[in-house]
C-alpha cells in the first residue's frame, strides 16, 4: 500500500512540468537603425531637400514594414502549440 502511494506521488512530480524555459532572440536585424537626413542649408534647393526627406520616409517605412513582419514571425515562433 505504502509503495503504491509513493509511486503515485511520484509519478504525479513527474508529470508536472515547472522548468523555466529560456529564450534568447537574436539581435535586431541590420537595418533597424534611424533614417538619418542632413539638416538644410541655406540656399539648398527646396525640392532637392524635399526629395531626399521623402526617400528617407520610404526607406524609414519600409524598415519598419519589414521589422513588424519579423516581428510577427517571432512571435508566430514562440506561440503556445
Amino acid at each position: 500500500m505504502l509503495a503504491a502511494l509513493l509511486v503515485m506521488t511520484l509519478t504525479g512530480c513527474a508529470g508536472s512540468n515547472n522548468a523555466v524555459l529560456r529564450r534568447d532572440l537574436p539581435d535586431p536585424p541590420a537595418w533597424v537603425e534611424p533614417v538619418v537626413t542632413p539638416d538644410p542649408k541655406p540656399g539648398d534647393d527646396a525640392l532637392a531637400v524635399a526629395a531626399r526627406e521623402r526617400a528617407a520616409k520610404a526607406q524609414a517605412n519600409s524598415r519598419i514594414t519589414e521589422f513588424k513582419g519579423w516581428y510577427l514571425s517571432v512571435r508566430d515562433g514562440y506561440a503556445a502549440p
